[in-house]
């Protein structure tokens, strides 16, 4: 299983319509979801998670007062609830395009195969495959898989002037996101 972050801003219409397509689709994906909403609709979004899920008690973990304006403070406190060893980050405006089954097989496969990041939306604009060739990697199951360090993110960047190492619309395992979060929380860069 994977532990499944929700710690997003709802503060229109358009937000909250979003978050009542996406997260029914991958709902069933964990039963350790952390959740903090903020936001105007933060209630709304709230009620309709205890409406439509009768068993959210058991599945979800609410958090309220945390740091409004500080993501990374507030998931910090947040991933000290995580029971498993991956963390998947759901963001309300990333559909999940194929069945959840198959997302499954991708998280157990990365599990299997110990891929530490999978970025599970804009592949192709964040990352071309073809930028990748020149690290070598392995082919496993659903990945393209290679170790990432410094000298790599280099070779990526003269690829792919808009290379980014690491994204949060993804599957990543709870060290590298525990990892993350300190240098975040050090930088302190604050977002909405």
């Amino acid at each position: 299983m994977v532990t499944a972050l929700c710690n997003i801003y709802i503060n229109n219409d358009e937000k909250l319509k979003l978050f009542k397509e996406t997260f029914p689709l991958v709902y069933k994906i964990s039963d350790n979801w952390l959740v903090y909403i903020r936001g105007r609709h933060k209630k709304q979004v709230i009620a309709y998670i205890k409406n439509k899920f009768t068993d959210f008690k058991k599945n979800i973990t609410f958090f309220d007062n945390l740091y409004e304006n500080n993501w990374a403070k507030s998931t910090t406190e947040m991933i000290k609830k995580s029971k498993y060893d991956f963390i998947y980050v759901f963001l309300e405006d990333h559909f999940l395009q194929k069945p959840l089954k198959q997302f499954q097989q991708v998280l157990n496969s990365m599990k299997k195969n110990e891929i530490d990041y999978f970025q599970y939306s804009f592949f192709n604009i964040g990352l071309p495959t073809y930028s990748i060739e020149i690290l070598n990697p392995d082919t496993v199951n659903y990945f393209y898989a290679f170790e990432l360090n410094l000298g790599h993110i280099l070779d990526l960047k003269k690829s792919n002037k808009s290379f980014y190492p690491y994204s949060l619309i993804s599957v990543s395992s709870k060290k590298l996101f525990n990892l993350l979060l300190n240098i975040e929380n050090k930088h302190l860069i604050k977002v909405p």
